[in-house]
């Protein structure tokens, strides 16, 4: 009896722990301003560079985030490279919002404005997976 409470009370300390280290690496998002309407592609073309945090699945706990950089051209053709791995797609503007379709992912976006400098946040899925992505990027 005694090995099975050693056992419980090691497997709950174990299962706290696991909540904490997962809220420590998830961390606070940060609050930006309310989204600015995208009235053309302009607002978006250029070089923007941040981080992506993708999974397969649901489960934020097998997530992965890796640095990326994204080139949008003046005809919503974009390149992306993500970790060396090498993408492209197409960007248009729908309702103030930006959609993407690319090699590996789509979704949709918003553009926010902090102190001045212009920030891309979005959200999407894989494109041939199961699983999703979700990205914030800035001008460098």
């Amino acid at each position: 009896m005694a090995r099975l409470f050693r056992f419980m009370r090691r497997g709950l300390h174990g299962a706290v722990l696991l909540v904490i280290a997962t809220a420590c690496a998830t961390g606070p998002e940060v609050p930006l301003s309310p989204p600015v309407d995208i009235t053309n592609l302009q607002q978006l073309t250029g070089e923007w560079k941040g981080e992506v945090t993708h999974a397969l699945g649901t489960n934020t706990f097998w997530s992965r985030t890796d640095p990326v950089t994204i080139v949008v051209g003046p005809n919503g053709s974009f390149t992306s490279n993500v970790r060396g791995r090498q993408g492209s797609g197409v960007v248009t503007i729908k309702d103030g919002k930006f959609a993407w379709d690319g090699s590996y992912t789509r979704g949709t976006g918003t553009l926010h404005e902090q102190g001045g400098k212009p920030i891309l946040r979005g959200d999407g899925t894989l494109v041939g997976y199961y699983g999703w992505c979700s990205f914030q990027l800035t001008r460098p």
